[in-house]
């Protein structure tokens, strides 16, 4: 599933209106998950994301798209702690090895609300646990650093940069860390 708050490319995007009409549930999921947030397609794919969740699909499923949604909510005014909490309650219903996605939204959104500590927290999770996406562990220690630097943890957030430099090296958000470190080396 997309969980990047990256726009897709346009393959990416020409491949996922493929998906998005599969007869395969988890397809089209993958599909609308790709499409949510672009301009041309987001209203198809939320829709999608919809009907899968009336449909009865496995639980897993269903809690995938749910998390799936709370992508679209990260731009809203009022996205406040309840809300973040019944999130966090739902990503521990996940199997661990779903919940790698899911934490990385909930991580975008307490950066949203400027919960750092609770940010820095939910995005450590995939470099530390859920590492299978390469590029999200590494964009999500990247944005962990950040959200430390942002509570004057300097050190914790240098030791993530390296960790973006040296762990996921091959990444494009090791030369963002590296600018980072560099930005920081005084301090």
């Amino acid at each position: 599933l997309w969980w990047a708050t990256a726009a897709p490319g346009a393959a990416h995007e020409s491949a996922a209106r493929g998906w998005l009409v599969h007869a395969s549930p988890v397809a089209r999921m993958i599909g609308a998950s790709v499409l949510l947030t672009t301009p041309r397609d987001g209203g198809v794919a939320e829709a999608e994301l919809r009907k899968l969740l009336g449909s009865g699909t496995d639980y897993r499923l269903h809690l995938l798209g749910q998390a799936q949604l709370w992508r679209l909510r990260l731009g809203a005014n009022d996205l406040g702690r309840e809300e973040l909490s019944r999130w966090q309650s739902r990503i521990d219903a996940l199997p661990a090895a779903l919940q790698g996605g899911p934490y990385y939204v909930l991580g975008q959104a307490r950066l949203r609300v400027r919960e750092h500590d609770r940010a820095a927290s939910a995005l450590l999770r995939l470099p530390l646990v859920h590492d299978a996406d390469h590029f999200l562990a590494a964009r999500a220690c990247l944005e962990a650093a950040d959200a430390l630097s942002a509570t004057g943890q300097a050190e914790h957030a240098r030791a993530l940069y390296r960790e973006v430099t040296e762990r996921f090296g091959t990444t494009p958000y090791a030369p963002e860390a590296a600018a980072a470190l560099e930005r920081r080396a005084g301090s």
